[in-house]
C-alpha cells in the first residue's frame, strides 16, 4: 500500500508557523494547522529547539511516503525574529540560492519556490500578530550534502537543496499506482464531452490553461507518462490532443522520448543543439547551447529568428513524432518556465483549445 505524506513546503509551513507562534505568544505549539494551496487544513507535528525573548526556532521532519525524493525524513528548521514591519523570508544552511537565469525564482533568491513561498507566508501570517513585522530563517542542515545528488548544482542552484511542492501532497508515485491514479482524467474529459483535450507534464501548463479559460476537465496532466496517457487517450475516443508545457519536457518527445522523466532520458540539449544546427547556428552557438546550466538560459543565447524556427521545428517534430506513434491527431505548444507562449506548430492551429492560446 503507498503512504501519503506532504512536501518540504507543507512542513517547512508548519515549522514556520510554530516558530512565530511561539515568538509572540510564548507558548510552543507541538502541533500545527497549515493550509495546502486548495485550501484544505493538514496538522503537522512540530518540536521546540529554542525559545527567548527575540528568537524563537522550531524543527519539522518530513515525513515517510513512497516518494523518492531525496528529502525524505529531513530535518527542517524555522527560526523566527522580530523586525519591523512585513514578513521575509531567508536561506539558511542548506537553502540553496538561485544564481542563474531560467528558474521559476529570481537570481538571489532562496530556491523557494511560488507555491511553498505562498504557503509559508499564509502559514506565518495566520500567527502573526496585527501590526508586527517577522524575519523567518529556514535551513536544512543536510540540505547541502542532499543538494549534491539532485540537479540543483547543474541548474544553478548553490548551497543546498531547494524547498519544492505544488500541491502541498507527495502523490504516491510508484508506476503502476501513478498511472491508475492519473488516468481517470481521460474518462472525466470524454464524459464531458471534450473529444479534443489537452496534455500537459504538470501544473504549469494546467495553471496557464485555467487562466487562459479552458475547462478544467478538458487539461489532463501526464506526468512524465506520455507513452501511457496518449495511448489511453486514443483507445477511449479522444480525437485530438494539444500538447502543452515546458519546452525542456515536451522537446524530448521529438526524439521518440515518451517517458520524459530525467532518469529515464534526457537529451534536452543534445535535441536542442541537433535543431539549432538545423536551422544553421554557428559553431558557437551550439557551443553555448551545450555548456548552458538549463533549457532557458541556452534558448535565451540564441537571436530572436533563429530561436523562432528551432523552436518551431521541435514543435513540430513533437507533433510528427506522436502522430507517427500514436495515429491520433496532434498539435504542440511550447511554454517557458514563467508560462510565456513561446512557440507552436500549425496543427495546433487546428485544435479547438488554440483559440484560447494562441
Amino acid at each position: 500500500m503507498m503512504k501519503r505524506g506532504y512536501t518540504t513546503g507543507t512542513f517547512a509551513s508548519a515549522a514556520a508557523k510554530a516558530a512565530v507562534k511561539a515568538l509572540f505568544t510564548g507558548v510552543f505549539p507541538d502541533r500545527v494547522t497549515v493550509a495546502l494551496p486548495d485550501s484544505k487544513r493538514v496538522d503537522i507535528p512540530v518540536t521546540k529547539v529554542t525559545l527567548s525573548e527575540v528568537m524563537a526556532v522550531a524543527k519539522a521532519v518530513k515525513n515517510w511516503s513512497n516518494d523518492p525524493d531525496v528529502t525524505r525524513g529531513v530535518e527542517i528548521f524555522a527560526e523566527a525574529e522580530e523586525t519591523v514591519e512585513g514578513i521575509k523570508l531567508k536561506a539558511g544552511d542548506g537553502i540553496g540560492i538561485v544564481t542563474k537565469p531560467g528558474l521559476r525564482v529570481p537570481i538571489g533568491e532562496p530556491a523557494i519556490n511560488p507555491v511553498p513561498r505562498k504557503m509559508i507566508i499564509k502559514a506565518v501570517e495566520e500567527a502573526l500578530p496585527s501590526g508586527r513585522g517577522v524575519e523567518i530563517t529556514l535551513s536544512i542542515p543536510r540540505g547541502k550534502e542532499l543538494a549534491e545528488k539532485t540537479l540543483n548544482p547543474k541548474l544553478g542552484i548553490s548551497g543546498g537543496i531547494s524547498i519544492l511542492g505544488t500541491t502541498g501532497v507527495v502523490t504516491p508515485w510508484s508506476e503502476k499506482a501513478y498511472r491508475e491514479s492519473i488516468l481517470p482524467q481521460v474518462d472525466v474529459a470524454l464524459a464531458e464531452g471534450f473529444t479534443e483535450v489537452i496534455l500537459t507534464p504538470g501544473n504549469l501548463g494546467f495553471v496557464l490553461a485555467m487562466k487562459k479559460g479552458i475547462p478544467e476537465d478538458a487539461v489532463i496532466k501526464v506526468g512524465n507518462y506520455f507513452d501511457f496517457m496518449i495511448e489511453k487517450c486514443r483507445e477511449k475516443g479522444v480525437e485530438k490532443i494539444l500538447l502543452l508545457g515546458y519546452v525542456g519536457k515536451l522537446m524530448k518527445l521529438s526524439a521518440g522520448i515518451f517517458n520524459t522523466h530525467s532518469k529515464v532520458a534526457d537529451a534536452k540539449f543534445e535535441i536542442l543543439a541537433a535543431n539549432a544546427c538545423l536551422e544553421g547556428a554557428s559553431r558557437e552557438e551550439i557551443k553555448g547551447i551545450m555548456t548552458s546550466s538549463n533549457i532557458q538560459e541556452a534558448i535565451n543565447l540564441l537571436e530572436n529568428d533563429l530561436k523562432n524556427r528551432i523552436l518551431k521545428r521541435i514543435a513540430e517534430k513533437v507533433s510528427e513524432k506522436v502522430e507517427e506513434r500514436f495515429k491520433i491527431e496532434t498539435g504542440t505548444v511550447l511554454t517557458s518556465m514563467t508560462e510565456e507562449i513561446l512557440s507552436w506548430d500549425e496543427k495546433a492551429g487546428r485544435i479547438k483549445w488554440a483559440e484560447y492560446l494562441l
